[in-house]
Order: structure tokens, then sequence, then C-alpha cells
């Protein structure tokens, strides 16, 4: 709309109130409201930097679908009992063809009058249809729902943390193309992977990695996972084995 409205001047430059602009207010306001909702679920990628907010965010994504079968469920009876009950012999015009699937939806959603069921109560068979629908959508419909969500979160929280690592390395994968060379270099100048690692104080280990220190009492260990031996380095010399006679890898 304000480009539509240049050409008029005026003493506002930039302008949407103009006949030309009008004509485009309600396209343009969704396609403003579409590309909001796209900016802030790119923002999304931004949960990577916690493994928990990201783990959160991936198992939000994984209940959707339950959300989706829920819905389908719930449209499939709207559906079933509008039909039926605009088939009744009745004078209710809420419930009276295409407006019987919008009332019964307003019903399982507590948005719809409770007047207007007063006046369903002086129809029996209208009535007892409407008490079978409430019955089926907020009872057994709603608790098999969240008894969907909540087997599908146990059975994914075990691994909603790899399932977390995972999509911080997808989101760095896309990324790195991006990142010019030089600070990708200087980047992996500042791990100093070159320099060997210390097992403990004085103890030199191999390159090649970044170094975490943690308390000692953390992760405690009463046996050694690095094994030592002493002897020759030549490739061709046997392994030394363990004492428990079995040959180390």
């Amino acid at each position: 709309p304000i480009f539509r409205c240049l050409h008029h001047g005026g003493e506002h430059l930039f302008t949407r109130l103009c006949t030309d602009g009008e004509k485009f207010f309600v396209s343009y306001a969704i396609f403003s409201t579409c590309a909001m909702l796209g900016y802030f679920v790119l923002l999304t990628d931004l949960s990577v930097f916690s493994t928990r907010v990201s783990a959160f965010v991936l198992v939000c994504g994984l209940m959707l679908k339950e959300l989706v079968l829920f819905l389908l469920g719930l449209v499939f009876v709207c559906v079933a009992f509008g039909c039926a009950a605009a088939s009744l012999n009745h004078g209710d015009e809420h419930f009276f063809g295409a407006n019987a699937f919008l009332s019964l939806f307003r019903i399982s959603l507590r948005l719809f009058p409770a007047a207007d069921i007063n006046v369903a109560q002086e129809i029996p068979i209208l009535f007892a249809a409407l008490l079978v629908y409430s019955v089926l959508t907020g009872i057994f419909l709603l608790n098999m729902f969240v008894a969907q969500l909540v087997c599908a979160y146990r059975a994914t929280y075990t691994d909603m943390v790899g399932y977390a690592r995972l999509n911080r390395i997808k989101v760095v994968h896309e990324i790195m193309p991006s990142v010019p060379r030089s600070r990708w270099e200087r980047f992996v100048d500042d791990l100093h992977l070159d320099r060997p690692l210390e097992f403990n104080v004085g103890d030199i280990g191999i390159s090649g990695g970044v170094q975490v220190l943690e308390p000692a009492n953390t992760n405690p260990t009463t046996t050694d996972a690095v094994l030592r031996f002493a002897g020759t380095t030549s490739p061709e010399a046997e392994w030394p084995s363990t004492e428990d006679g079995a040959e180390s890898s």
C-alpha cells in the first residue's frame, strides 16, 4: 500500500491512506501475518544454544502429530453428529444445516451460549444427541488425547537430549557454508587442537581435543580408564595382554 500511495504526494510521503493503497489492505495484512509467523518459526533455531530448550522444542514438534490425530477425530465426530442433528425434525436454527457443525464445534470449545442449550433442552431427541456428543468429545476424546500425549512423551523423553544434540549438529551443518573461510580458520586456531591434552597434572596425553575441567567428585572412578604399557612403540611389536588374559583392542 505504501508504494501505491507514493505518487499521491502530500505532506506524508510514506503513507497507506490513499484510495489505491486501501485496495490492498486485506491481502497485504494476510501476507504480513504469514511473514511474521514464519519469522518467529525461524527463531526457534536459536534454541540450539540450550540443550534443554532445544529438547523441549523437539518434543513439542513430536507432540503435534498427536494433536493432529485428536483434531481429525474431533472433526469426524462433529460432522457425524452435525449431519445427524440437521436431519432431525426440530425448529432450532443453531442445529440446522451447516450451523449444526459450527454449533457442535463451539460446544467442544465451551464457547456455545448456555441460553441456547436451554432452548435445545425443549427438544428431547436433540438434547440426547448433544449429551452423547458432549460425552464423546469432552470425556472420551479429550482423555484419549491426554493419554496419547503421555505415552508419546514417555517414548521420547529418554532420547530427547540426543535428538536435541542431533538438531544442533543439523543447524551447524546448514550454517557452515555461509561462514567465511578466514573466520573458520581463526576459530580452529583458537581451539589449539594441536596441543596434547593432560589426563592429569603432568600426565600428557594425545592431541586433537578440547579439555574440560570438572570437580574430582563429579564422576568418581576406582579404575583408570587409560591403559598404560611400557616397552617399545614399534608397530610390529605384539600388543601386550591385560591381566585377565584378554587381548586389548
